[in-house]
């Protein structure tokens, strides 16, 4: 069973992603501390699933609205808030 405000609450993953990484412009995150943020029902689950996320952030990179950062082997995330369309970045 679910509430009906939990329905009618919104449940974009493209939403929250530029959300979230809009929050802190300053920062990259990886997928998990992203998912960390994303808003929770009253048991603590996610409204959005890792599926939703992983698909997300790989068309925004793709749309160069997030930058990709790789460090030590892992993906970090930015919002592009320059939009110069570059997408995926290399760093050490």
């Amino acid at each position: 069973m679910i509430r009906k405000n939990e329905v009618e609450r919104i449940t974009n993953a493209y939403y929250e992603v530029t959300r979230v990484l809009g929050e802190v412009d300053d920062m990259y995150l990886t997928k998990e501390e992203i998912y960390m943020r994303f808003p929770r029902d009253e048991e603590g689950i996610p409204y959005i699933t890792i599926g939703s996320l992983d698909n997300a952030l790989r068309n925004l990179a793709r749309m160069g609205e997030v930058e990709v950062a790789y460090v030590r082997g892992v993906r970090h995330f930015c919002i592009n808030k320059n939009n110069d369309r570059r997408g995926w970045v290399s760093r050490g």
